[in-house]
Formats: structure tokens, sequence, C-alpha cells
């Protein structure tokens, strides 16, 4: 059931992976699904590995999913009259969590109000069917099956945007919860503390050892583990907006320099796995020729010199031997399986050896998919998948036309600039160099 429910998330575009179910805390690693979507096939091995795992929902961007939300009797107090379109709900121990689309900006994590939190980018919360530390289960009051995400309502939108997450905390209030705070306003006014020394740039150990001093004053103290787990989220948090805010700033720089710069300048750049300007670092290579004239055997060919680290066609030298996935859109397995082993069995001759271990490690060649990885984004999230799972130095779509399914020409203006732009994104955030055939 779980398993099952994981994999349904995930095939809606969620980024999804276990906790456990006595804590919330995360089973795995959770911090790299904020920026990827785990493969079903990886989804299936965490299950395997812990079949009793609640579901983890990564919120945020990656998800385009934020969540409020509404502990106990205040939280439901404050909301009591709010506008909030259909939207889905989930029934928890304390109350609701209401699912809404991203805005578009960056959401961070906050408690502004009493029994009032909101989960966005670097955050997470947790899904039905999983159980509650409590023994009761997270329900769906209103499924995502019956109700498409609605958008935030206005008085969330000026709620979220009134302040900023981990701003100082009046002095006056601060002075009054640093003496303790009575259960069941522990946590509530942990978070609150955590995103306040966090705000004012102290490091993640010093908010801890604070937080600590903190806690003890509590009866009972909340366990240390919640606590790690807040300064972590907010530390998190911040870390991705100063990391946003610096890609934003070298985005909008542009390289302005003298002739001279630019021939005597040192430039760092993924160096070209093939040597002679077959490939540009950070772009994509087309390789174009009517039908019939054996662009499926040059790739074939430059697949088993890459994999070996030969030089390809005698022009192309090869340092060391790479990766290599190769998408066929209408080569069958057995019509590529015939040109794979007569250039197998010739290259073979010419170095005096078998190269099956190579041809084991370093070559995948999946078959012909009914995929539209350019212009379909959830088939976008299973081929960054393939890219993440495989780690290849070279990915070739051939032909391009079979993973864009459209009836548009290739030369059509609109397509070719998305597809351009998807090719450019995979080569520089998988650092791989992508090959079209045309």
């Amino acid at each position: 059931e779980l398993l099952e429910a994981a994999l349904t998330y995930q095939k809606r575009g969620w980024s999804v992976f276990p906790v456990n179910s006595q804590t919330k805390r995360p089973l795995i690693e959770w911090k790299p699904y904020q920026e990827r979507i785990a493969s079903p096939e990886q989804i299936k091995k965490w299950w395997t590995q812990y079949p009793y795992a609640g579901i983890g929902l990564v919120t945020g961007k990656i998800s385009n999913d934020i969540v409020l939300d509404i502990d106990g009797p205040e939280g439901k107090k404050y909301i009591k009259g709010k506008d909030i379109a259909p939207t889905p709900c989930v029934k928890t121990k304390r109350g609701e969590h209401y699912h809404f689309k991203h805005p578009g900006f960056t959401i961070q994590n906050f408690a502004k109000k009493k029994g009032l939190d909101l989960r966005g980018d670097g955050g997470y919360v947790v899904l039905p069917p999983s159980k509650h530390p409590s023994g009761s289960k997270y329900e769906w009051i209103l499924s995502p099956e019956e109700e498409e995400l609605a958008d935030p309502p206005g008085w969330l939108l000026e709620l979220i945007t009134k302040k900023e997450p981990g701003e100082k905390l009046p002095e006056t209030e601060l002075s009054k919860i640093l003496d303790g705070v009575k259960k069941g306003k522990r946590h509530d006014t942990a978070t609150r503390l955590a995103g306040h020394y966090i705000g004012k740039g102290l490091a993640s150990n010093e908010v801890f050892k604070l937080l600590k001093l903190w806690n003890d004053k509590n009866k009972p103290p909340l366990p240390d583990n919640e606590l790690t787990g807040m300064v972590t989220d907010f530390s998190s948090a911040r870390k991705k907006r100063e990391k946003e805010k610096e890609e934003k700033k070298k985005k909008s720089e542009r390289i302005f320099i003298t002739g001279k710069q630019l021939v005597k300048g040192k430039v760092k750049e993924l160096p070209a796995p093939v040597k002679g300007g077959l490939f540009v670092p950070e772009r994509y290579t087309i390789l174009a020729a009517p039908d019939g004239e054996g662009k499926t055997l040059f790739c074939g060919q430059l697949s088993l010199n890459a994999i070996t680290g030969t030089t390809f066609l005698g022009l192309f030298p090869i340092p060391k031997p790479v990766k290599v996935l190769y998408f066929a859109g209408e080569n069958s397995r057995g019509d590529m399986q015939e040109k794979i082993k007569r250039q197998q069995e010739e290259l073979e001759k010419t170095l005096g050896r078998s190269i099956e271990k190579e041809l084991e490690e370093n070559f995948h060649w999946v078959a012909p998919l009914n995929i539209n990885f350019f212009l379909n984004p959830k088939d976008k999230i299973e081929l960054h998948a393939w890219l993440e799972d495989h780690k290849p130095d070279i990915v070739i779509f051939d032909p391009l036309a079979d993973f864009i399914a459209s009836n548009k020409s290739l030369s059509d203006d609109t397509l070719a600039r998305t597809t351009a732009k998807t090719l450019t994104e995979i080569a520089q955030k998988f650092k791989c160099f992508p090959i079209i055939t045309i």
C-alpha cells in the first residue's frame, strides 16, 4: 500500500522519500531530492529496505506544492472564515494539511502564527497512508485525484510576503519564551527560535546549543532529534536562498573582456571526452544527414570508441574510456545488435582484445520508447532520473524526432527553441555531452 502510494505520487510529479513512522524524520539523505525527483526504481529500493516507512513529500518548486499546516485549535481558529478554495487536504492528528500550488517564487518555511506552519522550498510533510507516531493514519480529506492543487489564497500570500522567516523576534517576546514554555507550545516556539537565530546569521551548531539550553527549561523538553531537524531545515533554507541569490547574480553578469584577455585568460570548462572539436562544453552536438546515410552507424562507432578510449575515425582522439547512454527511437534491439556486433568485431580485431567488459560497464542502450523527453514535463523528469542513475559522459538521442512527439516540423521556431533549451540544460546540469541525430 505504501509503495504503491509513493509510486503514484511520483508519477504525478511529486518528489517523495521514506520517513520513520515513529519520528517523522528522513530515513535517507533527502536533500538531493529538493533538486530532482527519485526514479520509480529508486523508490522501489527504498520501500524494499523500509517496507513500513512513511511517505515524505518534498515541498516547494520541485513538487509544485506548498503545504499549510493547521495544528490544534489555535490554527483552526485563525483560518475560520477565511477563503480557501477546494484543494487537496490531509487529516492529521491535530488538524489538517492544505496543499496549494507553488506560486513561482521562493517560499520559505515559517511558523508565523500559533498553530499555523507553512512548508515551502526546503521543507517536507508526511503523506497518506503513512502512520502518525501516535498510531493513527494520515488520511486524505480531499485527494489530488479528486481535486487539483488550488492557488494559495490572497490572505496566505500576504502572510508569506509580509515578513521573512528567521527574522528577529521582538525582545519582549524573546525574554518571555527563553524561560521555557508549556507542553503544546514547545514545537511552535522552537521553530520560531530556530528561525530567529538562523536569521541572525549564527552557525547551525551555535543555534543548536542555544535551543538546547532553552529546551532544558521546558517541562518536558522536546527530543534532541526534533531540535536538530529544525536547525537543519532552517539552515538549509538559508543556504538555498544564498545560493539562489548567487546564481541570480551570476546570470545577471555579462562577460566583457578585451581580445587579449580572451586569448590569454584561463577558462574553466568541462573537458570534452572526444578531442578535435566534435564536442563543445555545456552545449550539444547535431548530427544531420538524409535518411539511410548511416547516422546510427556513426553513433554506434562513436559509442564503441568512447567506451574504450580509442580514437574515433582516426581524427578525434579519446584520451580515456567514458560512459555512453544511447536512446534509440527507431532502431529495434535486433537492428542495433547487428550493427553494434559488427562494429565490435572490427574494433576487437584492431585492438587485439575483447571489449565485453567496457560494453558491460560503460555502454547502456535504451530500447525504443513512446516518450516525449523534450516537451512533456513529466517525461523530462524520467529523463533526468535516467541521467542521474547512469551518469553518462555522452548521451545520444537517435533520432531526435522520436523524443519530441509533435506533428510540427523540427524547423518550427518554438519547437526548436524549446528543444535547444532542454538539451543545453541537460549538458549543464548533468555535465554531459548530448548528441542528437536529425
